[in-house]
């Protein structure tokens, strides 16, 4: 929920949830965060959700089970394993305009 409050407090709608140093397993909260937290997230505004995956399974599976519970045409959320193509997806809207 920190993330809802800092994204609307500072009014940047483009996420960067960088789970590369997670190491243990959150698959009971996954329907939670995909089904409640990011629709919300959208609600109040969400622009882009990039989530970096971690290289470990049990936090790469809890990832892939909270995007399953999101509506892929509804919600800008998209799971990368490298940082910096998650970055530039974020960025290029940015970068096409000018």
């Amino acid at each position: 929920m920190k993330i809802l409050e800092f994204m609307t407090m500072h009014k940047n709608y483009d996420i960067l949830n960088d789970n590369r140093h997670v190491i243990g397993d959150w698959s009971v909260a996954a329907e939670w965060v995909g089904a409640t937290w990011l629709p919300l997230m959208k609600t109040a505004g969400l622009h882009k959700f990039a989530w970096v995956n971690c290289s470990l399974d049990l936090p790469r599976v809890s990832i892939n089970q909270a995007v399953s519970f999101t509506d892929p045409a509804e919600l800008p959320v998209r799971v990368y394993t490298d940082y910096n193509q998650a970055l530039d997806w974020l960025f290029e809207e940015h970068i096409n305009v000018s």
